[in-house]
């Protein structure tokens, strides 16, 4: 499986788009990504990105899971974002399916 995955995200507001690249490695070695640091691995068929992100003193921990159906049509990404109080915790999940 290949060690190196780039996420590209595009976000449109109808009068302009803004795009944001990150690039991950699949190894388990940390990786640096503007104010997060990075762990990315292989679960199952699964990748896992472990954030860890500090800002305004709060450090924030967000797992994101990206899964994709054994038949290739599904993309289930699942992000789950805690704080060390879980005050702010959450979990969003999204589910693509191709056309």
């Amino acid at each position: 499986m290949d060690p190196v995955l780039k996420i590209v995200t595009v976000r449109s507001n109808g009068d302009s788009d803004r795009s944001v690249e990150a690039t991950f490695t699949t190894d388990g070695r940390p990786q640096k990504n503007g104010q997060m640091t990075t762990i990315g691995k292989w679960d199952g068929q699964a990748i896992v990105l472990a954030d860890a992100l500090s800002q305004a003193g709060l450090d924030v921990s967000i797992e994101r899971r990206y899964e994709l159906s054994s038949d290739g049509k599904t993309l289930t990404f699942t992000s789950a974002w805690s704080t060390p109080t879980h005050q702010d915790d959450f979990v969003n999940k999204v589910v693509l399916a191709k056309k």
